[in-house]
């Protein structure tokens, strides 16, 4: 959960459990990083599928046994932040407040590994435990990237585990580490904002002593649907209020809406992690691949499309003629 303390937050006390499950993990990640995958192969065919109360957007649960412990499998939708532009990611960020998940299953994309540590990002900023599962390994090396695994669990100061979800490689590992006693939020990465937000924070912390950052940066960035899901109704006001009159000051200094600063700031974090830890090394050489490379090249590729034009003709008026004239003497009467 968001780790506020209860001056600031009303809402946020701490779900208990209903009594079957030990443990709740929520998957959370972009679209089409294979996040369905793994959680089918984890929870097989016990699941079930609803929509989140007041939305139809699916959720779909499941339980698995890690151990002796009963788990919640929780599969979120895809999304690419935890904003409010898409109702998917309303509601994954509504269930990550209100639900509180004890671990979120961070599944990264490792061909694309810049752009969904933009979610990533977020994510460490609440006060959940994480733990990121590496996926598409496999095609990342048949594009000839490879990421350093371990180097990049040092940096974001979670467990990292390289997964290939399609083939079940590494999901018994990720949930290991899921329901590790040990797991906690603290010692991970903090982005680095510009100097005029991470002062306004600061100043704001003058006021709002006991109120977490990732709460102010949100109130900064004037997500209203955030801080009041995080804060009593009083306190929401005052602080958005209070933030919203630093955020104009920073806004004339950069001419520019200050959610585009913190974007940019998150995707120069993730862009520098990326570049320490992913090297492009020499591509898949096998035979699956060289017949790709070759029939996709700009010389043969329209050469064997035009032959296989060719020979599409060939048989549907050569081939196809003959067997007509054959049925038709068949048919004729005697």
């Amino acid at each position: 959960m968001v780790v506020i303390p209860d001056s600031c937050c009303g809402a946020a006390e701490k779900r208990m459990h209903d009594g079957d499950h030990d443990m709740t993990i929520a998957f959370v990640g972009n679209p089409s990083v294979g996040k369905s995958a793994f959680f089918s192969r984890v929870t097989g065919v016990g699941v079930m599928v609803s929509n989140y109360p007041g939305t139809t957007v699916e959720m779909t649960r499941g339980t698995v046994k890690v151990g002796q412990k009963k788990i919640d499998i929780v599969d979120l939708p895809g999304i690419y932040s935890l904003g409010t532009s898409t109702e998917d990611e309303r509601v994954s960020k509504e269930y990550l407040l209100r639900e509180y998940p004890d671990v979120i299953v961070n599944v990264v994309d490792a061909t694309r590994l810049e752009r969904n540590l933009y979610l990533t990002l977020q994510i460490l900023e609440l006060g959940v435990p994480v733990v990121i599962a590496l996926n598409q390994l496999d095609a990342a090396r048949e594009m000839g990237i490879d990421i350093d695994a371990p180097k990049l669990s040092q940096i974001l100061g979670v467990p990292v585990v390289p997964t290939v979800a399609t083939k079940g490689i590494g999901l018994d590992e990720v949930l290991k580490e899921a329901v590790d006693p040990s797991l906690s939020p603290a010692g991970r990465i903090r982005v680095h904002y510009d100097n005029h937000i991470t002062n306004a924070i600061n100043d704001l912390g003058v006021d709002f002593p006991d109120t977490a950052s990732v709460i102010k940066l949100r109130a900064l960035e004037n997500d209203s649907d955030f801080v009041r899901m995080c804060c009593r109704p009083h306190e929401a006001d005052l602080l958005l209020s209070k933030a919203s009159e630093m955020a104009s000051e920073i806004e004339d200094v950069h001419n520019m809406a200050i959610s585009d600063t913190m974007a940019r700031d998150l995707y120069g974090e993730a862009g520098q992690i990326t570049d320490s830890v992913q090297s492009i090394v020499e591509k898949d050489t096998s035979l699956k691949h060289r017949i790709d490379d070759m029939l996709t090249s700009e010389y043969v590729g329209v050469v064997g499309l035009a032959a296989a034009l060719l020979l599409t003709f060939l048989l549907v008026f050569r081939v196809g003629g003959f067997l007509e004239e054959g049925i038709v003497h068949l048919l004729k009467p005697t």
